[in-house]
């Protein structure tokens, strides 16, 4: 994960919190859920999460990462 907005601890705190989704390809079935917090001394840095997600018959082609604000309306992506 690599932030897409500048960090300013006047606006935001010195962290951030952050849901993030593993969903399947109708993005209908959350496979995975977990907090991020993002700190403000590593805000430009490129952040690794790893986790595991069952496999479900059919085998999906796709699995989407979505990724939304705790605090901020309309701040998500998806990847």
């Amino acid at each position: 994960l690599v932030p897409a907005f500048q960090f300013d601890v006047n606006v935001h705190g010195f962290v951030q919190l952050f849901h993030v989704f593993v969903e399947d390809v109708n993005c209908e079935t959350i496979l995975h859920h977990e907090f991020f917090s993002l700190k403000s001394t590593a805000s430009e840095e490129e952040h690794a999460l790893v986790f595991s997600v069952p496999i479900l018959e059919p085998l999906p082609p796709a699995y989407f990462v979505r990724v939304v604000s705790d605090r901020w309306l309309h701040s998500e992506s998806v990847m």
